[in-house]
């Protein structure tokens, strides 16, 4: 096995894998690393964040491994490795929680009442200042809790009454907690 730079909670076998494959015919682990700046959402930095990969047995997630093409493993704190794509065919994209914060601050700043998610049933754009404007008398926190996975109409006049807890998964988006949890969303309006 080519010697190269592995981080600690990366298990042997997987380590071996992608050094047997990158080094072969010709290729460095260099070739590795350009192929998951060039390839793989969030590039190198993606490596070891949590997300979630898909294979016949469903979802799995745990920290982030890109092989090769759309291959990935994820590995679980307890060092248990499973394999699958990191691309779901038809499927749903998926973002650490970090990064979906991080993707709200650059579109709309630090104040997460002006944080506007469309509703992917109806197209309604809403925001907690917006809930808040037609309905002062909810409480902020309340409507914290459903703004980024229920329509307001669900809740206030205008809208409609979709929401991402229910049996149609019409969302294009989910936020991986640190547990390891997988939460749909509605996007980012313009974002």
């Amino acid at each position: 096995m080519t010697e190269y730079d592995w981080p600690d909670w990366m298990p042997e076998p997987v380590r071996k894998e992608l050094s047997d494959f990158w080094t072969c015919f010709g290729r460095t682990m260099a070739d590795w690393e350009r192929y998951v700046e060039t390839t793989v959402p969030g590039g190198m930095a993606a490596v070891g964040s949590v997300r979630t990969i898909y294979s016949s047995g469903g979802p799995m997630t745990g920290r982030f491994v890109p092989a090769w093409n759309n291959m990935a493993r994820v590995v679980w704190d307890d060092g248990t490795v499973r394999y699958g794509s990191f691309e779901q065919i038809g499927g749903v994209p998926t973002v650490s929680k970090k990064e979906w914060l991080d993707r709200g601050i650059v579109l709309f700043g630090p104040d997460m009442d002006g944080w506007r998610f469309v509703c992917p049933s109806c197209g309604n754009v809403q925001s907690v200042a917006s809930i808040l404007a037609v309905a002062p008398e909810l409480a902020r926190d309340d409507v914290k809790a459903w703004i980024y996975c229920d329509c307001q109409g669900r809740h206030v006049e205008g809208g409609c009454n979709w929401t991402l807890g229910g049996l149609l998964r019409t969302h294009r988006l989910e936020v991986v907690t640190a547990d390891g949890s997988v939460v749909p969303v509605f996007e980012f309006a313009g974002g």
